[in-house]
């Protein structure tokens, strides 16, 4: 690595560092848990981020069976974020353990690991509220899931760019929550997340530069081929078709 470059990123490692430290927020402090997701029949997350939304899919549903499906949905879809963070973690804390004395981690990989574990018991803590219970891996879908995460883990560009479609996903469907949802719990979840996958993104976005301008002209070609399919992968993997039978849905997806 071209020995400024390597001193520009120490300077960014050491700033997103510094505001891990300065700006933690715990889930405990700052989500009002005991206020619950109340007791209206209304969605807990926006009638836009149904998957029957704008369909037609909706037709016919009682308030009910819409909130229900909302919850099955929320529930889904956090239960593949806690997936998705358990990756990032395998991935980072194996960089922990190849780190030797003369070439130490970087601090900040540590800081985004204990990050990462506190948002998985943040969406947890979520999923009980729910009430609806966890949403495994599992059939079609799920086998595309376990491959795409055996690639990832295995090629270094290719991790950094999953982890920044994983974030940046991530946090659009929070952002179209918070802004959305009822639920005054529910948008806390989601802004504590966004505030601090911000810099995660920052950092997977440097990282996946400084990647791929190491992996050549035919690694980078073979990541922009990769990436897209990536990133629709990923939205599949959030609403599993068994959100429709859960929650009691007669419609099948459309």
């Amino acid at each position: 690595m071209n020995p400024l470059n390597s001193l520009l990123t120490d300077a960014i490692e050491a700033k997103l560092s510094d505001a891990s430290v300065r700006k933690a927020l715990s889930p405990d402090a700052f989500v009002p848990w005991a206020e619950g997701l109340g007791s209206e029949p209304s969605p807990v997350i926006p009638m836009d981020l149904l998957s029957l939304g704008g369909s037609g899919g909706l037709d016919g549903l009682t308030e009910a069976e819409i909130a229900s499906l909302a919850r099955h949905e929320a529930a889904a879809f956090l239960s593949a974020f806690i997936r998705f963070e358990q990756i990032l973690n395998q991935f980072l804390s194996r960089k922990v353990r190849e780190a030797t004395p003369s070439k130490p981690a970087p601090n900040y990989l540590l800081h985004v690991i204990e990050e990462e574990a506190r948002h998985s018991r943040m969406f947890a803590q979520l999923i009980d509220v729910l009430g609806v219970g966890y949403y495994p891996r599992k059939g079609v879908v799920g086998l595309l899931e376990y491959a795409s995460t055996f690639l990832v883990l295995r090629w270094t560009p290719l991790f950094y760019m999953g982890m920044l479609s994983v974030e940046s996903i991530t946090d659009d469907v929070l952002n179209r929550v918070e802004q959305g949802t009822k639920s005054k719990l529910f948008a806390q979840v989601c802004r504590l997340h966004r505030i601090e996958e911000a810099r995660h993104m920052e950092f997977a976005s440097r990282e996946l530069e400084r990647r791929a301008a190491e992996c050549g002209a035919l690694g980078r070609w073979v990541l922009s081929v990769i990436a897209p399919l990536l990133a629709s992968a990923i939205w599949e993997f959030l609403t599993p078709p068994e959100v429709y039978t859960r929650a009691r849905v007669a419609e099948g997806r459309r």
